[in-house]
């Protein structure tokens, strides 16, 4: 097995990669941020709806947009405002 999941970027090239690793809550992974310079710079916890293709989410203008499976079974669309420090 591979040691991560999956992995999407943003426009500014930052890099997060899901593990394989359970997050803090019930659903959610670990993601390793890795920087344009390819340094990892953080890690976090997020529940992002995934499958064998892949993961659901996308960044752009420092705007983080996920797909998110409901206890219910709807999914919803979930965007999130990014502040780098």
């Amino acid at each position: 097995m591979p040691p991560f999941h999956s992995f999407f970027a943003d426009d500014k090239g930052h890099l997060f990669v899901m593990t394989h690793e359970e997050g803090k809550n019930s659903g959610e992974f670990i993601y390793d941020i890795f920087n344009p310079e390819g340094v990892c710079i953080g890690r976090k916890s997020l529940k992002v709806h995934h499958d064998e293709s892949g993961v659901y989410a996308k960044m752009k203008n420092s705007r983080f947009y996920c797909l998110n499976e409901k206890e219910s079974g709807y999914k919803e669309l979930i965007v999130f405002k990014i502040i780098w420090e």
